[in-house]
């Protein structure tokens, strides 16, 4: 089975409040991956970086960076988006 590549959007969910109707959906799909792996891209991971960066709340920026490992990022090849 391959991976999972996850948007920006669905880690956006899962920063919602507990109980969220949209959080909720996002963590079932999620748990009915089972151990399939999901990865983020990154471009998810510098819009997150860009989102951490915008936070007044410096506990929850330091939360939320360390949450993300790098070395699990799927790389964009550099000539992406080149025309």
């Amino acid at each position: 089975m391959g991976a999972y590549l996850l948007d920006t959007d669905v880690i956006s969910a899962l920063m919602t409040m507990p109980g969220h109707r949209r959080r909720q959906k996002v963590e079932a799909w999620l748990r009915s991956l089972g151990d399939a792996p999901v990865i983020l891209s990154s471009v998810s991971i510098a819009e997150i970086n860009r989102g951490i960066a915008l936070v007044n709340h410096p506990a929850v920026a330091a939360a939320i960076g360390r949450s993300l490992d790098p070395r699990r990022a799927l790389g964009v090849p550099q000539h992406a988006g080149d025309r």
